[in-house]
């Protein structure tokens, strides 16, 4: 996938518009905003992943290292050792549930069921 997007971006970052780097996303939101009518803030994107994640029983250690939050008084999280290895399922299952959630990629076939007789 970074393959393919390094051909296709203009300059020396994966990540790059034609106004430079993807530093300031302000106008990434409004061009997504203005096409999709949706207002939201990269804070409202953390908390949809955050919630999908734990929706999908992700631990919680991991949703806070896919977060990059800082474990602050967590003496536990000091004694976990979390590498990107360790975070490829969890996040692929966000990935998974967002995708087939947005219609980019096939759900499960939804069957109607018919009526229990008794």
């Amino acid at each position: 996938m970074l393959s393919r997007r390094r051909t296709e971006t203009i300059g020396s970052y994966v990540f790059e518009t034609p106004r430079g780097r993807l530093s300031n996303l302000r106008y990434a939101i409004a061009e997504v905003e203005s096409k999709s009518g949706v207002s939201f803030c990269i804070h409202d994107l953390r908390r949809t992943f955050a919630t999908v994640a734990d929706a999908l029983d992700i631990p919680g250690y991991a949703v806070k290292a896919l977060l990059n939050h800082k474990n602050g008084n967590d003496v536990t999280a000091g004694y976990i050792v979390v590498d990107v290895e360790r975070l490829r399922g969890p996040m692929q299952k966000i990935t998974d549930f967002m995708l087939k959630a947005g219609g980019v990629r096939e759900g499960a076939k939804v069957v109607e069921l018919g009526a229990v007789s008794g």
